[in-house]
């Protein structure tokens, strides 16, 4: 009995590796892409879904990361693939869950915040001073 419990458990094991696997496996690019896995808010990216075979995509971004309510914009097919344009609008992650004739996949695009450059700073700090120096320069605020 106990060699029988051992089987099965183990074989359970083996199953669910393998219904894991298949779940979390890589996208075939013929397939489904996206252009970018990475991007900034206020970047666009495009994803691209094969007319052949036909395919469900369910797209589940984090909250507020596309906007509410979300919004892309489907375009005309192009060689094959229909592409979809997504306009981030804060940060997080954009989950593409896509089921076909041959498989299921997640396909991750993270959208990051764009960091200021030191230079940025730099520059800020010297308008201020011109301003603080120059009141009636073009571009500066009278108070």
């Amino acid at each position: 009995m106990k060699k029988i419990i051992a089987i099965l458990i183990s074989l359970l094991f083996v199953g669910s590796t393998f219904g894991v696997a298949s779940i979390t496996a890589t996208c075939n690019p013929s397939i489904f892409y996206a252009e970018k896995s990475v991007v900034f808010v206020g970047d666009t990216f495009t994803i691209y879904v094969s007319q052949s075979p036909r395919c469900l995509v369910v797209v589940d971004p984090d909250p507020g990361v596309l906007g509410d309510p979300p919004t892309f914009e489907v375009l005309p097919p192009v060689d094959g693939y229909v592409p979809a344009v997504f306009n981030p609008v804060a940060p997080g992650t954009v989950r593409f869950h896509v089921a076909c004739d041959s498989g299921y996949c997640i396909l991750e695009v993270r959208v990051l915040e764009r960091k200021s450059l030191p230079m940025d700073q730099i520059t800020n700090i010297l308008e201020k001073n011109r301003c603080k120096n120059h009141p009636d320069a073009e571009g500066c605020e009278v108070n």
